[in-house]
C-alpha cells in the first residue's frame, strides 16, 4: 500500500477501492476524535485524487508533476479553507467565495479538491452557505471535510456527504510508533495512554513534556474538587482561568480518566496505566450514572468553549455539574 496510516487499514481499504474503481464521491466527512489523523488522511486522499499516474492501489505516485506540486503546497487545484487572519473560524463570506471558485473549471487538471478542516467549528450560517453546492456539486470538485463532533455539523450538510469514521488508534500501535521515534518503553506507554487513541496527541506530548505535566495538574485539580467539594470551586475556577489556553487539554484529561474509571468498574484494564491507582481510588468508586453525567458535562463545556461562550460562566457551571450527585 502506498500510504500506510496507523491503525486505519479498513478505512484505507475503502478509500483505495473508491480510487481504483473511479467511484469517488463528490464529498466526504472524516469524523473522529481530535488529532486522530483525519486531516492527514484527507490530505493523502486529496493527493491521490489529483495524481496524474496513481499506483495500482489508487494512491498517489509521489513522482508526477501533480504530486510534486501537491507535496510542495503549490497545487492550484487543491484548496484548503482556513480561518482568515484574526478570525477563529471560517466565515460566511469565505464560504461564498469558495462557492464562486468551484463553479469554474479546475486550473491544472480534471479535478479540484477542497479541504475544509473542523467544519464542526463553523457557524451554522456558514455551513448553510455551502449547502446548495453540496446538493448540486460541480462534477470536477471533491469536498473533504473533517469534524470531531457530528452533532455540530448541520444534518442537511451531513446527509449530502459520504461519512468516514476515523476510529481511535489502538494504544499498542501508538506505542510502536513512539518506540520507532526513539522513546523508551516506559515513556512510550505513558504517552500513548495519555493520547487516548490520537497519534497526533501522542506526538505532541512526546515533543512537549509540559503536556504530561499538564495532565497531572489536571488530575490533581479534579481530585481536589471531588475531595473538597463546593469549597474548591472558586479556587479551581481561578486556576483554570490562569491556564485558559490549556483548558481544552485539561477537559480532555478529565474525560480520559472518567473513561478509565468506567473501565475499571467493568473489570477492564485502565488505559492510563501510570495513573491506575489514582483512578481506582478517586474515580472508579463513583456510581456509573454519575460518571456518565460528568462526561456529559465536560463534553458540553467543550462545545460551549468552542462556540465562544463565556469562559467564566462555562467553567463555573462545569465545576458545579461535576459535583452533582445522580
Amino acid at each position: 500500500m502506498a500510504f500506510d496510516w496507523l491503525g486505519q487499514q479498513a478505512l484505507l481499504g475503502r478509500l483505495s477501492q473508491a480510487l481504483v474503481t473511479g467511484h469517488v464521491a463528490h464529498a466526504y466527512l472524516f469524523l473522529g476524535p481530535e488529532k486522530c489523523g483525519k486531516r492527514t488522511l484527507a490530505r493523502h486522499f486529496a493527493q491521490a485524487i489529483l495524481c496524474a499516474h496513481p499506483r495500482s492501489d489508487g494512491w498517489g505516485c509521489g513522482q508526477c508533476a501533480d504530486c510534486q506540486r501537491f507535496l510542495s503546497g503549490n497545487h492550484a487545484d487543491f484548496i484548503v479553507v482556513e480561518p482568515a487572519e484574526g478570525r477563529k473560524t471560517v466565515t460566511v463570506e469565505q464560504i461564498r467565495g469558495l462557492v464562486r471558485t468551484v463553479a469554474v473549471a479546475p486550473y491544472e487538471g480534471k479535478k479540484r479538491v477542497v479541504l475544509l478542516p473542523r467544519v464542526d467549528g463553523i457557524a451554522p450560517a456558514a455551513q448553510h452557505a455551502m449547502l446548495k453546492t453540496l446538493e448540486e456539486p460541480p462534477q470536477h470538485t471533491v469536498f473533504l471535510l473533517t469534524a470531531s463532533a457530528a452533532d455540530r455539523v448541520l444534518a442537511t450538510v451531513r446527509s449530502r456527504m459520504a461519512l468516514l469514521r476515523v476510529p481511535p488508534v489502538p494504544t499498542g500501535d501508538i506505542i510502536a510508533m513512539l518506540r520507532s521515534r526513539g522513546l523508551d518503553e516506559e515513556q512510550a506507554r505513558s504517552f500513548a495512554a495519555m493520547a487516548d487513541g490520537a497519534p497526533g496527541r501522542a506526538l505532541d506530548i512526546s515533543e512537549n513534556p509540559q503536556q504530561a505535566a499538564l495532565r497531572d495538574q489536571a488530575l490533581d485539580m479534579l481530585g481536589d474538587l471531588l475531595s473538597a467539594g463546593q469549597a474548591e470551586i472558586a479556587r479551581l475556577a481561578a486556576g483554570l482561568a490562569a491556564i485558559k489556553e490549556d483548558v481544552p487539554a485539561v477537559l480532555d484529561a478529565w474525560l480520559s480518566v472518567i473513561r478509565d474509571g468506567w473501565l475499571i468498574k467493568n473489570g477492564r484494564p485502565c488505559a492510563q496505566v501510570d495513573r491506575q491507582v489514582w483512578t481506582q481510588n478517586q474515580i472508579a468508586p463513583l456510581p456509573v450514572l454519575r460518571l456518565a453525567a460528568m462526561a456529559r458535562a465536560i463534553l458540553e463545556a467543550k462545545r460551549n468553549l468552542e462556540g465562544n461562550a463565556s469562559f467564566q460562566m462555562t467553567v463555573d457551571a462545569l465545576l458545579i455539574a461535576l459535583l452533582e450527585e445522580e
